[in-house]
Order: structure tokens, then sequence, then C-alpha cells
């Protein structure tokens, strides 16, 4: 009886909790994943983890960067109006409270800032987002590498 009791609390809470990435955290993961594989292009250490199952070097991942920028840019922008709209209705239905398991933290505390929102606690959990947790964040982003994004961004970054 406790396990299913247990196992109903288990299903519940997995139902009420929003596991399903936005288009702008699937580009903020995008970001620092690439921000992640350039912070180790430039370390001296010798055996360097790999970020993604794709080659994507240093130099690369930098030059994404500006496409990729702006495509986050443009998508704030529709973030903060739906934040005026309903406040209460965005948090539920973004990755906020646990921002730290897919390293959102950041982009939604320069959301909140823009806004004028006090977001200290937001702030605190980006602050203390380690380059551990970011690379753990970038290997998990399996659908990156084979993604119509990357192939995008890779075009873009050819025509800068």
């Amino acid at each position: 009886m406790k396990l299913v009791f247990l196992l109903l609390q288990v299903v519940f809470l997995t139902a009420c909790t929003n596991s399903k990435k936005t288009e702008l955290e699937s580009l903020e993961g995008a970001a620092s994943a690439f921000r992640t594989i350039f912070d180790i292009s430039l370390s001296s250490a010798t055996n360097k983890p790999k970020v993604l199952s794709c080659n994507i070097n240093g130099g690369e991942a930098m030059n994404m960067m500006m496409p990729l920028k702006a495509r986050i840019d443009a998508l704030m922008e529709s973030e903060k109006q739906a934040y005026r709209n309903d406040p209460k209705a965005y948090v539920s239905s973004r990755n906020v409270v646990q921002c730290e398991e897919s390293c959102v933290c950041g982009l939604y505390a320069q959301l909140y800032e823009s806004l004028e929102v006090p977001a200290e606690a937001l702030n605190k959990k980006a602050e203390a987002e380690t380059q551990e947790q970011r690379l753990k964040c970038a290997q998990a982003l399996t659908d990156l590498c084979d993604s119509k994004l990357l192939q995008e961004l890779r075009a873009e970054a050819l025509q800068q």
C-alpha cells in the first residue's frame, strides 16, 4: 500500500512539473553548450572532455554564437510580453523554478532584470552555476547535433 502511495506521488509530481523545454530554453541550451565548447577549447588541459557527440571546435562554436544570440534576443521580446500578460501563468509554464536542472537560470535572471522584476534567487542560482554543471547540461543535449538549428547556425556563421 505504501509503495502504491509513493508511486502515485511520483506520478503526480512528474505530471505537475514542466519538463518540456520552450524554444527559448532550447536556444539558451545551445548557447550554453557553445560557450562550454569555447571555454574548454581555451583550456590547456590535455584530457579535455567531449561536450557534444558532433565535432564542433571552439572557433566554430564562437562563430555560431552571433546568429544564435540574434534568435535569443528576438524571442526575449515575446517572452517579456508573455510575462507581462500573466506572470503566474508564465512562471508555471516555464522551467523557472527548476532552472538549475537545465542551466537556464541566467536566462531567466536576465529576462526578469529587463522587466525590472526582483530576481535575487535566480541571480544567486545563475552565479552558483559551475563549469561542471554547464558541461553536464551541454552533454545532455543529445538532439542538438542532428538538429535543423545546428545546420542553420553553421550556414549563418559561414555567411558572416
